[in-house]
């Protein structure tokens, strides 16, 4: 039954049953994969960090935070799950590992779709604020500079034309 629900996904990589105790864990059962052998039924694994950090939570049959782990086995995210009996004592923690490899090829997908999408959004307006300061600033720039280097300033009448030409531009900014 077990393997019926490891093979259901592709990403559960582990199903394993354990009894937590003070000096380690007592497998209560542990399916054998293709890369890695299960450990036997009574085994006493010693503590990995995070269970010896959480020892109180397990021992009171607590629900456990979901743990993510990067280490010899892969990058996984490991659910425990107690097991407790009538009188809420707790008897054992199914656990399972999924592997987290497909997430990061799909945060990889979602990143460079994001990104298209942004760039697609961008150019269009970076094409349109490129078009409005050249009508709005540099043609208005360009057409007084032309105004003004077409005159003279020699005479105090040269400069009232040159200045009543420029006027006559227009020019709103």
């Amino acid at each position: 039954m077990m393997e019926s629900i490891r093979s259901s996904s592709p990403e559960l990589r582990f199903i394993y049953i354990y009894r937590i105790h003070k000096d380690g864990c007592e497998v209560v059962f542990d399916l054998d994969t293709k890369d890695v052998e299960g450990n036997l039924a009574g085994d006493v694994i010693e503590h990995d960090d995070y269970i010896s950090s959480n020892l109180s939570k397990f021992f009171k049959g607590k629900n456990i935070d979901l743990v993510i782990t990067d280490d010899y086995y892969g990058w996984l995210l490991t659910v425990y799950h107690p097991v407790n009996d009538a009188d809420g004592n707790n008897l054992c923690y199914i656990c399972a590992d999924m592997s987290m490899d497909k997430l990061r090829s799909e945060e990889v997908s979602f990143l460079a779709k994001f990104f298209s999408v942004f760039i697609g959004f961008l150019i269009p307006i970076l094409v349109f604020v490129l078009y409005i300061a050249r009508h709005s600033v540099t043609d208005p720039i360009n057409k007084i500079s032309k105004a003004a280097n077409a005159r003279t300033y020699d005479t105090k009448e040269s400069r009232r034309e040159t200045l009543n030409s420029i006027s006559k531009l227009d020019i709103r900014t």
